[in-house]
């Protein structure tokens, strides 16, 4: 099993995120960057928290494991893009594959299982680009915290993960976020010297 780090990015509290790759993972991977080794190509990333600690002020600690992808999109050689809903080719409706693939694996349901996003950059480094930070901060908002990894054809991975944060003041007094239930976890406290 394939283990990255994946960079946090918060002034507030520091994290220790283990993330890791299952080789079924692995496998879907290679063989996407293979299948389309020009291109680029995007979906969703199914994984779990195995453990999660809140506890310590000002520092969360979280193992992962991304165990399969739901493909979205081949884009061109440098960028690709999904939406959840498409609209079908014969009109009749949309088609949502992340509703398909949890039709299909029914037991997840009961297991936690998260998604969150993974895309090629085919040729290039593995980075997170502009783009990627905006998209990163964007589908934060829609989660508890959204996990995204990067891929490439030589097999670098990297990886960042966002928490979307509840401030209790304008003076920052207190900031929460949410863990992979949902449940509020108070995450950091200012002092008077620090506002």
């Amino acid at each position: 099993m394939n283990t990255i780090i994946p960079q946090v990015d918060t002034n507030v509290a520091t994290a220790s995120v283990n993330l890791s790759i299952s080789p079924m993972l692995e496998s879907k991977i290679d063989y996407l960057c293979k299948a389309s080794p020009s291109l680029e190509w995007s979906g969703l990333l199914v994984y779990r928290v195995d453990k999660s600690d809140f506890s310590h002020h000002q520092h969360i600690a979280m193992d992962i494991t991304a165990f399969d992808v739901i493909p979205m999109d081949q884009g061109s050689g440098t960028y690709t893009e999904f939406e959840f809903n498409k609209r079908k080719l014969d009109n009749s409706g949309y088609a949502d594959a992340m509703i398909d693939y949890f039709n299909d694996h029914i037991d997840y349901i009961d297991q936690n299982i998260l998604v969150g996003g993974i895309h090629s950059h085919n040729v290039m480094q593995s980075f997170f680009s502009g783009t990627d930070m905006s998209e990163l901060t964007e589908n934060c908002k829609s989660y508890n915290f959204y996990l995204s990894l990067i891929v490439n054809n030589a097999g670098d991975r990297v990886a960042k993960i966002a928490f979307s944060t509840d401030i209790t003041t304008k003076t920052l007094d207190s900031i929460y976020c949410r863990d992979e239930f949902g449940d509020k976890k108070h995450v950091y406290n200012t002092t008077k010297a620090e506002t």
